[in-house]
C-alpha cells in the first residue's frame, strides 16, 4: 500500500470516529432538549392555573370591597350568620 492510500483511509476513520463522536453529542443535547421543553410546558400550565386563580380573587376581593349584597351572602354563607328574625339550621 501507497502512503497516500494509508493516509486517506486514516483520515476517512478520523473523519468517521468525529462523524460518531457529534452525532452522539447532537443526540444527547436533542433529548436533554425535549426534557427542558415538557418542563417549560408543565411549568407554563402550572402559570395559567395561578393566574387564573389570581383573576378568581381580584374578582371576589373586588366584590367584598364594593358589593354590600355579597359582603351579606358571603357573611351568611361562610360564618352561619343571621339577622335577628332568622333561624340557621346546619345539616352534618
Amino acid at each position: 500500500m501507497s502512503f497516500g492510500r494509508v493516509f486517506n483511509i486514516l483520515f476517512a476513520l478520523a473523519y468517521l470516529a468525529l462523524f460518531a463522536f457529534a452525532f452522539t453529542y447532537l443526540y444527547q443535547e436533542n433529548d436533554e432538549l425535549r426534557v427542558l421543553k415538557e418542563r417549560q410546558s408543565q411549568a407554563q400550565e402550572q402559570l395559567d392555573t395561578y393566574r387564573e386563580e389570581v383573576a378568581t380573587k381580584r374578582d371576589e376581593l373586588s366584590r367584598l370591597s364594593n358589593d354590600p349584597e355579597y359582603i351579606e351572602q358571603t357573611i351568611r354563607t361562610k360564618l352561619n350568620y343571621a339577622k335577628d328574625d332568622e333561624l340557621v339550621f346546619r345539616f352534618e
